[in-house]
């Protein structure tokens, strides 16, 4: 039997820490016993980085002053590589205050950009990295990796590998040079925007064009996976003497072989009777589209389907009836409470892929083995303020409807702005349904209080003046919780109202797969790639399911495509695959586990020009002008 790495301390390091713990005075970051230590700790780098974290952080405690500060700061970098973000932002809390050493707050700095990549603020990285200059060789090259990931997620994927590439092609390390083939990979495939390679410099190198070519055959690696090997052995063929091929190809191969390896059944388990089994039918649909496209290419798995008719113990007992059966993994439940249910039961040991999400209040309970992956709204209107902060704006005003939708929406857009920064400065609820929504637009804009003003300096000097209501200025872009009938009608009374150029921003719900509408011009919105973007063969799969079952697709596209990917996901949650670490191009967005249990669906950006969504970049550039007020903008295209 092995022995478990993360309770046994290096003799060395344990030597340092009973020295430490009898000395009347504290080791200083200079000593040579305490970097004897730090290099012990950082010896289970990169293979246990836990096991470091934890040996940093028993350095600290047994350190005081500068010496503690020190190994809670590489505590804090182990913790981030061992993705476990609430330990890693503790440990950076307590390494404060820092020594007044430049190396040391250059570490930090790193620790900091590393945060802002992690909390999807790309521009904030670069302005911490632009402050970095580079004192230690190992420093420099992680400033390095942090700038290319920055860059890939601003949507500058050439400028990303340009940079990654050079560097790659100057080192004479074989795992520098695999950590750097690893970065471009995973950028290029992940990538929002398709890549080309038709409006290059011709100045580019051919390495990079190789990269870029790979990336192309990468992005469709999920929705067409059973070509993805002989693409990709033919682009090895035009490129036989390229870094990824020397470095990376089996690699890459192997993760996408390890993405098929189905159990023999699978439990689908969905409340096919009761008030949701429309959404059910759906699901359904959608994971058979995916099952018969695999049956078409590979073995596919038995699949079987247990009524759950929306009842917490039925689900349940469909979960204990599956595992009697031989089910290697449960997909499902769909609703909340019966997952809430199936969490609680302690006599599932099978790995459970659930279609939604625990409450809040039992995140903290959720059992081992199980994974959460759903269409929640909160988790787009948390986008809304990433993507909006992002992009420059600090300032918000929201707009909701007056029910639980909205009072959701609401509390994530606010909780996740201001948490990056912004300022939300106005909130304005109303009641869905209705034809007129000019009182709280005025009261969102603050032409209502414009209007009191000109009527209180009319009653002074009785006189009737020329009047026309302004809005208030301080606001920067407008967050509209809305349905797709509600926005078609708000946003033409925004216009009227003096707000033609106010940047809005909104989820999903605003877009009606199908329909086109000019009133929804301007309005930008975040979906899912199934709906703004399918590749060939997700377009094909959307279009036959959208012909078998045209007014059902209308209303249930998106159910459609967590269908199709839950049967994509179920072999890498069944076999803990660390492909979910970063983030896999799907049908309903890129999907990324984190350390919660929970499938975090990044989507695409969208804007009505038209009536018709436009795919945006991945961040625009910020809408101001060089005074830094707002600039408008129009709706035009």
């Amino acid at each position: 039997m092995q022995a478990n790495t993360r309770l046994l301390l290096p003799v060395s390091l344990l030597a340092v820490l009973l020295l430490f713990a009898g000395c009347a005075t504290a080791p200083t970051p200079r000593d040579g016993e305490f970097q004897q230590a730090l290099e012990s700790a950082a010896a289970f780098l990169p293979d246990d980085p836990t096991a470091a974290a934890e040996a940093f952080e028993s350095l600290a405690r047994a350190s005081r002053g500068d010496a503690r500060a020190v190994a809670y700061l590489r505590a804090a970098e182990a913790w981030l590589l061992a993705r476990d973000l609430d330990r890693a932002t503790s440990a950076l809390e307590r390494a404060q205050p820092l020594p007044d050493d430049d190396l040391i707050k250059e570490r930090a700095l790193l620790v900091h950009a590393e945060f802002d990549l992690i909390e999807n603020n790309p521009r904030q990285a670069l302005l911490r990295l632009d402050l970095f200059r580079g004192m230690n060789v190992a420093l420099r090259d992680r400033a390095t990796q942090l700038r290319g990931r920055a860059l890939f997620q601003l949507g500058a994927i050439v400028d990303a590998t340009l940079l990654l590439d050079h560097h790659l092609q100057a080192s004479r390390d074989p795992e520098q040079q695999l950590a750097y083939s690893r970065l471009i990979w995973r950028g290029l495939s992940r990538a929002r925007e398709p890549i080309t390679t038709d409006n290059l410099p011709q100045d580019v190198p051919n390495s990079v064009r190789g990269w870029l070519e790979l990336g192309r055959v990468g992005q469709n690696a999920w929705q067409n996976p059973y070509e993805f090997p002989a693409r990709l052995d033919a682009w090895a063929r035009r490129y036989s003497s390229h870094p990824a091929r020397r470095v990376l190809f089996e690699e890459i191969l192997a993760e996408h072989e390890r993405r098929f390896g189905y159990p023999e059944r699978i439990a689908l388990l969905l409340p096919m009777s009761g008030r949701h089994a429309a959404s059910a039918e759906a699901v359904r649909d959608g994971f058979l589209a995916a099952l018969y496209q695999h049956a078409s290419h590979r073995t596919a798995p038995e699949v079987r389907l247990y009524d759950t008719a929306g009842e917490p113990e039925r689900a349940v007992e469909a979960a204990r009836r599956a595992m009697r059966e031989g089910a290697g993994i449960i997909v499902g439940p769909l609703t909340k409470e019966a997952l809430g249910a199936l969490n609680r039961a302690d006599d599932i040991n099978v790995p459970v892929l659930g279609l939604n999400y625990l409450e809040s209040s039992e995140m903290a309970y959720a059992r081992d083995g199980l994974v959460q992956f759903g269409l929640l709204p909160e988790d787009e209107a948390i986008q809304v303020a990433e993507r909006s902060f992002a992009e420059g704006f600090t300032r918000a005003a929201a707009l909701v409807p007056e029910n639980d939708f909205g009072l959701r929406l609401l509390a994530a857009f606010r909780n996740r702005f201001e948490e990056l920064g912004g300022e939300l400065l106005v909130v304005q609820r109303y009641r869905p349904g209705q034809a007129d929504y000019s009182t709280p637009i005025m009261r969102t804009l603050g032409l209502d209080e414009s209007r009191l003003r000109y009527q209180q300096l009319r009653g002074i000097t009785g006189q009737s003046m020329e009047f026309e209501p302004r809005r208030r200025q301080d606001i920067e872009f407008l967050f509209l919780g809305a349905n797709f009938d509600e926005a078609r009608l708000i946003r033409p009374q925004l216009r009227f109202h003096h707000a033609i150029s106010l940047p809005v921003y909104s989820t999903s719900h605003v877009y009606r797969p199908g329909q086109t509408d000019r009133d929804l011009d301007g309005i930008r919105f975040a979906d899912m790639p199934w709906i703004l973007a399918p590749d060939l063969i997700g377009k094909d799969v959307r279009d036959s399911i959208a012909n078998l079952w045209p007014g059902r697709f209308e209303r249930s596209g998106r159910l459609y495509a967590l269908g199709f990917d839950a049967f994509r996901l179920a072999p890498l949650v069944m076999n803990n695959d660390p492909a979910l670490q970063n983030p896999l191009p799907a049908m309903s967005g890129l999907l990324s586990l984190d350390q919660f249990g929970r499938i975090r669906r990044d989507l695409y950006w969208a804007r009505f020009a038209s009536g018709v969504p436009r795919l945006l970049p991945a961040v625009e550039e910020p809408a101001h002008d060089a005074q830094g007020e707002v600039r408008e903008e129009s709706d035009d295209g």
